[in-house]
């Protein structure tokens, strides 16, 4: 016959052991977590791998350097009548617009977390100052883009990219254009 101390005895040494059980389980959970995590990590770095490449890729394909030369072969006040640089050099704006087209990409994958500025701002940096120089402000190629389409949204990614590029490079987050598209409930899961 069992007295109450060898009761509280099974008790306690059941209670042990489940408790035991607990702990392997929480460690094993616990690695298994991190081991999830630093899969998530290695897929993140493997898809911004693939999207590097692939900028690589499509600024060769439409010849980056090519179109970089023409923005900064422009003359001051060049385009501030748009609509007769876009008659008269007509290729000149086809290369600035592939230029632009391609850094405000960049812009979006940077905004969006597909690509870290670091990844870019080396190789970059010059093209995008002369961008900012060359391409923006008031008479620039841009306000007379946006008047001759007849919207002021074009290029709002590559704008923000041009005026922050000091702000990417010591670190500040910066605050990119939303669109003023309102979902409705359906929409927003």
């Amino acid at each position: 016959m069992m007295t109450k101390d060898d009761i509280d005895l099974i008790v306690a040494i059941g209670t042990l052991l489940v408790a035991i059980f607990a702990g392997i389980s929480a460690f094993v959970a616990a690695k298994s977590a991190r081991e999830t995590t630093k899969a998530v990590s290695l897929q993140r770095e493997a898809i911004r791998a693939q999207s590097f490449i692939d900028i690589l890729s499509y600024e060769r394909n439409i010849r980056f350097s090519e179109c970089m030369d023409v923005i900064r072969s422009l003359e001051d006040g060049e385009c501030v009548d748009y609509e007769a640089f876009q008659k008269n050099h007509p290729e000149k704006d086809r290369q600035i617009r592939k230029a632009i087209d391609f850094i405000n990409h960049l812009a979006h994958l940077m905004r969006h977390g597909y690509v870290t500025p670091r990844h870019f701002l080396t190789l970059y940096t010059p093209s995008i100052e002369v961008c900012h120089k060359k391409l923006l402000g008031q008479g620039s190629w841009l306000e007379g883009f946006r008047k001759a389409a007849k919207s002021p949204k074009y290029y709002l990614n590559f704008e923000c990219l041009c005026r922050n590029l000091e702000n990417l490079w010591s670190g500040k987050e910066i605050r990119w254009p939303d669109s003023q598209i309102q979902m409705s409930k359906e929409m927003r899961v």
